[in-house]
């Protein structure tokens, strides 16, 4: 692609404050690509470009907040999303481990005999978050395989 009136010293001064806020050639190349809104930026360099500063202004310049400080670059939004994935991830993990924790300490303290999967039933009742569910009475709760059927 040709771009013509763009120096390499004007590409440089016109880069290097996005450079310095973290910005590294993926990004910039992302930039001349990509707006900030992820959608693609139509360009050919069929036929190159004759305002080369003025257009690289007006690339960069949706790249910038209302201050004209640059954005958080795509690969940092990137490292984020993904940071923020791994987060929840390990959180998700972390809440079925404590759930199966739970578990295995009501199966231990659970009483013996008929009572045992009563008592199981109404532990699992009061972990669901559920409102209204409440145990059934010790008269209507019928353990299946129970010899009481």
């Amino acid at each position: 692609m040709r771009v013509k009136g763009l120096t390499f010293k004007a590409l440089r001064a016109a880069i290097r404050e996005f450079v310095d806020a973290g910005y590294d050639a993926t990004d910039i190349v992302h930039m001349l690509d990509w707006t900030p809104r992820n959608e693609a930026r139509p360009h050919s360099g069929l036929y190159g470009i004759v305002h080369g500063t003025a257009w690289i202004a007006r690339v960069f310049d949706p790249w910038r907040d209302s201050h004209g400080t640059p954005l958080a670059s795509p690969g940092a939004r990137r490292r984020a999303a993904e940071h923020r994935r791994r987060n929840a991830a390990a959180e998700r993990a972390a809440q079925r481990e404590h759930e199966r924790i739970q578990l295995l300490h009501e199966r231990a303290t659970a009483p013996a005999g008929y009572g045992r999967d009563y008592y199981l039933a109404c532990a699992r009742l009061a972990r669901s978050k559920e409102p209204g569910r409440e145990c059934p009475s010790v008269r209507t709760y019928v353990p299946t395989g129970s010899p009481y059927v």
